[in-house]
């Protein structure tokens, strides 16, 4: 955890050592995670407990889209019916954007901005919506 310079609203950086990494002068560099930015040093220990307590390190972090329609996946889809799965992975495919984003932050905005740039026929519309319905 170290502290930021400057006023900030969350001036500590939390993070932790994920391995280490040759630098171009030949010197061995600790290569960091970082898991959040806190306001208080007491906020920041205790998340740092948190995550090293949290089963899952990946789902400790915020998840994003991707994460989420992959777990949805797992448990919607328990008997394999081909077309529905096809249509859901097509829709899925369609809101590529919000893949790699944080899922708490995106926002309807977001959602709808997908649907009126995708540039898709109706029922493709209908089972985008149909998606963002069963992730959310």
């Amino acid at each position: 955890m170290k502290k930021l310079k400057r006023r900030r609203r969350y001036p500590y950086l939390v993070q932790v050592p994920e391995g280490k990494v040759i630098a171009k002068d030949g010197k061995s560099r600790t290569k960091y995670k970082y898991i959040g930015y806190v306001s208080t040093r007491e906020e920041g220990i205790i998340l740092l407990n948190r995550y090293h307590h949290a089963n899952d390190k990946t789902m400790f972090l915020l998840p994003t889209f991707e994460d989420i329609y992959y777990l949805w996946v797992e448990d919607y889809f328990y008997i394999n019916y081909k077309p529905i799965m096809e249509d859901y992975k097509a829709t899925f495919i369609t809101a590529s954007t919000l893949h790699k984003r944080k899922f708490i932050y995106i926002k309807t905005n977001d959602l709808q901005l997908v649907i009126d740039q995708c540039g898709k026929n109706y029922p493709t519309l209908r089972k985008l919506a149909s998606l963002f319905r069963h992730l959310y």
